[in-house]
């Protein structure tokens, strides 16, 4: 088993708290804007209030899923 100093593990604490959920939020921003933009033709309505709550909301939601569980 290799140890591991404080420094290392402070390190490690960081990114998983810090840079993991911000890779997360983007990430699934990025892919419900693509899907959004995807899908849109302007002329169905319901797919356009999906879509911008699908890209708004969920990578939130997703967000604060991974940030405390």
């Amino acid at each position: 088993m290799e140890t591991m100093t404080v420094d290392a593990a402070i390190k490690r604490g960081r990114w998983l708290l810090f840079w993991i959920p911000i890779f997360v939020f983007l990430g699934t921003m990025g892919l419900f804007a693509c899907v959004f933009l995807y899908l849109n033709d302007g002329e169905v309505i319901w797919i356009n209030v999906v879509g911008t709550f699908a890209t708004l909301l969920l990578p939130m939601i997703f967000y604060l899923l991974y940030y405390f569980l």
